[in-house]
């Protein structure tokens, strides 16, 4: 994981009143060609389609060790015991699980839901874009079987191609399990 990982901060950042949610991206947070995402974000508030937001990029050291089972679990423990710590610190920001999420795409969310599912009481939310769900990961058999999370999850998956029996399969089984609800 990097030391400095980039940060996406809104415009209204210099008001010292105002602490904004917490979101952390993965491996294509920043790449011009996949992620754009503090043009994204920006052009989704001017929209009011969603509040001010502060982006973390993390760039993982092996992409594939990191965001798989069972390296995704200390690399979930770097997110939560030394980088979360730090932005807490030094980054005015709204505070719990409610205002921090954690996503990613392809292996980046099947890591974002394993630590959202492994640490609900630091993040309330995980986003999964075209996640490779079930096949590097143990996440479908703890979640069949662990007690339900207080996580709002969201799967998105193109189709027919791009993941979307495996996501749809996740979903129904959060659902089973209530954690999940369709809108």
């Amino acid at each position: 994981m990097r030391t400095r990982p980039p940060a996406c901060l809104p415009f209204s950042f210099a008001s010292l009143a105002r602490r904004e949610p917490l979101g952390a991206g993965g491996y294509h947070a920043y790449d011009r060609t996949a992620g754009r995402v503090a043009e994204t974000i920006d052009r989704l508030d001017r929209m009011n389609a969603v509040s001010e937001i502060i982006v973390v990029g993390i760039v993982p050291a092996d992409r594939m060790r990191d965001y798989s089972h069972p390296g995704y679990e200390a690399y979930g423990r770097g997110i939560v015991q030394q980088l979360k710590p730090r932005i807490d610190t030094r980054v005015r920001r709204c505070t719990g699980p409610r205002h921090t999420a954690v996503m990613g795409s392809s292996l980046g969310g099947v890591s974002a839901l394993y630590v959202a599912w492994q640490y609900p009481e630091l993040f309330g939310m995980a986003g999964c874009l075209s996640s490779t769900l079930g096949v590097m990961d143990d996440l479908f058999a703890r979640i069949a079987v662990e007690p339900r999370r207080d996580i709002a999850v969201y799967l998105d998956s193109g189709w027919p191609r791009d993941n979307f029996d495996t996501t749809h399969a996740m979903r129904d089984l959060l659902i089973a399990r209530g954690s999940y609800a369709e809108s």
